[in-house]
């Protein structure tokens, strides 16, 4: 293996093309469609682990192989400098593409949630949960979305349970297309092994003592005493 720090400024290139997360055609933006998190989620721990499963992209992989092409990054000089890759237990050069990385962020935090609410002890650590939000701060603050939300109809006549969004903008909301992102780095020429505990084995999670057992402050409804 070829040490990155050894190779020349030229063979520096773009790692994700930006052709590969362009939509060909104008993409819902989100609100026109049902929601994809159901709302019963957080039922019970099976009921979770079945609603993780249906989702789309519950077991996207975070990282894609080099395959000598690297990344590069813009210091505070703005000069482009070398973004060295990670160096995986099989000596693979791998880099974490950050769009997977916020989706796995998700679904893990979305996980941890239901397994808090249910009674059991959450499976990551705070440094982690940060991180996570760390994520999706900058993504939001880099996205700066300006489309506006609203009702389908008077908003007095939609149910507190329901939400019928819909939204608006000067022209029409264009996304760029995760699915695509997500078949371009499951390419069997840069994919890596995607290791996630899917299936979670309750009795191998740590139920949480009486006092700290959230449980006794929720009901069918949700929290106790909100209305």
């Amino acid at each position: 293996m070829v040490l990155a720090g050894a190779r020349t400024r030229s063979t520096i290139e773009p790692l994700v093309p930006d052709h590969v997360t362009v939509a060909r055609e104008p993409l819902n933006y989100g609100y026109y469609v049902p929601e994809p998190i159901p709302y019963d989620i957080f039922s019970n721990v099976s009921l979770m682990e079945q609603r993780l499963a249906e989702l789309e992209y519950a077991n996207v992989g975070t990282g894609v192989k080099a395959n000598s092409q690297y990344g590069v990054y813009i210091d505070d000089s703005g000069r482009q400098q070398f973004l060295y890759p990670k160096i995986t237990i099989n000596s693979t050069e791998a880099y974490v593409i950050s769009g997977l990385h916020q989706m796995h962020c998700l679904m893990e935090m979305l996980r941890d949630y239901g397994l808090l609410l249910n009674g059991f002890r959450p499976l990551w650590n705070d440094h982690h949960v940060i991180h996570c939000f760390n994520k999706w701060y900058r993504s939001i603050a880099c996205s700066a979305d300006s489309t506006a939300e609203g009702y389908q109809e008077p908003f007095g006549s939609v149910p507190m349970s329901e939400v019928r969004r819909a939204s608006w903008a000067s022209s029409v909301p264009r996304c760029r297309d995760f699915r695509a992102l997500v078949r371009w780095a499951e390419d069997p020429i840069r994919a890596l092994p995607f290791h996630y505990d899917s299936g979670l084995n309750v009795t191998a999670v740590s139920r949480l003592s009486r006092e700290c057992d959230l449980t006794k402050c929720r009901d069918e409804g949700g929290w106790k005493g909100l209305d």
